[in-house]
C-alpha cells in the first residue's frame, strides 16, 4: 500500500510542479522524519505546517476474537463470559 502511495504521490506532485526539478521537488516536500526512531528518508512533510504523512507499515495490527456462535450478550447463563470479554479489553487498550 505504501508503494502505491508513493506512485500516486510521486504523479501529483509532478503535475502539480510540471517546471521544477525534482530534486526541488524532494527538498520542498520530503523531509527526514520527526520522529528519532523511523530510519526513513523520505517522507512526506507539509512545507506550511511540517505534518508528517504516516506510512501504513508502521500501523500496528490490531487482532480480535471472534464471538463464538451461540454466545449472545443477552443469555444470562454467559454473563462471565462477556464480563471476562470486556476486561479483557480494557486491559489491552491501555
Amino acid at each position: 500500500m505504501d508503494n502505491y502511495i508513493w506512485k500516486k504521490l510521486y504523479k501529483h506532485l509532478r503535475r502539480l510542479h510540471p517546471k521544477k526539478s525534482w530534486k526541488w521537488i524532494t527538498n520542498r516536500y520530503f523531509k527526514k522524519p520527526i520522529d528519532v526512531t523511523r530510519n526513513d528518508k523520505w517522507i512526506l512533510t507539509c512545507p506550511k505546517t511540517n505534518k508528517q504523512l504516516l506510512k501504513m507499515a508502521w500501523t500496528k495490527i490490531e487482532r480480535y476474537i471472534m464471538i463464538r456462535f451461540k454466545n449472545s450478550p443477552d443469555d444470562p447463563l454467559l454473563s462471565d463470559y462477556w464480563e471476562k470479554r470486556k476486561r479483557k479489553k480494557l486491559k489491552n487498550a491501555t
